[in-house]
């Protein structure tokens, strides 16, 4: 079982989306898949439950609200969702850094930070690496927050600017991005649809642009493979 984490401090930069895509991946490539959301806002969730309830591969897991700021409590409340195992379990978290996503980020074998060319973004990922340091020194872990953190650079729609360069190799450079992805209307209005490409290509909806996504599901899946030689 590997359990990755998608964060970011910054909200609104496609978390969401991205763990979406590579579970629609892992599962046409025949993987169970647990999917838990500690994000307020439920976005993953919505766009799962649906699915889950057609597929038995789908897993989606809620953790029961805890009043505690006690890391150790929502530490143990992840370890509990996690003894029923399955190939891989996705993290979907708020844009934020609260005690649930220091469990999240501690629990897990790989973080997954989204950043496009933007400034605000970029703090998003260096805050994370920060939050994640403090989630290792948590559970007494030598691992070097560097070694599990890859950011998925979102390539912006246009021509980029002088800065956006200047970010997008600052990016790629320090942070090693494992791949990009294109930052496409129709990936963003991914998860409204509560379908998995598949099923929206069966549904008999235009094809053109779930194959796209289906080559960018398969293009983080294999990325994210790549992280674990498997």
């Amino acid at each position: 079982m590997r359990v990755i984490t998608f964060a970011s401090t910054k909200g609104g930069v496609g978390k969401s989306t991205l763990a979406a895509l590579c579970a629609d991946g892992l599962l046409r490539e025949g993987a169970r898949v647990r999917l838990i959301d500690l994000d307020p806002q439920g976005t993953l969730t919505k766009w799962a439950e649906p699915i889950a309830l057609r597929s038995p591969a789908l897993l989606v897991s809620r953790m029961a609200p805890i009043a505690s700021t006690s890391f150790a409590q929502h530490y143990n409340a992840l370890i509990a969702i996690l003894e029923d195992e399955t190939d891989w379990v996705i993290i979907d978290t708020a844009g934020s850094d609260d005690v649930r996503q220091l469990a999240a980020l501690a629990i897990c074998d790989l973080v997954i930070s989204p950043s496009g060319p933007v400034e605000a973004e970029v703090m998003g990922v260096q805050k994370t690496l920060r939050y994640l340091e403090t989630a290792l020194h948590e559970i007494g872990s030598t691992v070097p927050p560097m070694d599990m953190l890859r950011v998925v650079y979102q390539r912006p729609n246009g021509f980029p600017n002088a800065e956006m360069h200047v970010m997008r190799e600052l990016i790629y450079d320090h942070f090693g991005a494992v791949d990009d992805i294109h930052q496409s209307a129709a990936i963003t209005s991914f998860l409204g649809r509560r379908m998995t490409t598949a099923e929206a290509i069966t549904a008999g909806s235009d094809a053109a642009p779930f194959l796209k996504m289906q080559a960018a599901a398969d293009k983080l899946t294999q990325s994210l493979r790549g992280q674990f030689d498997v």
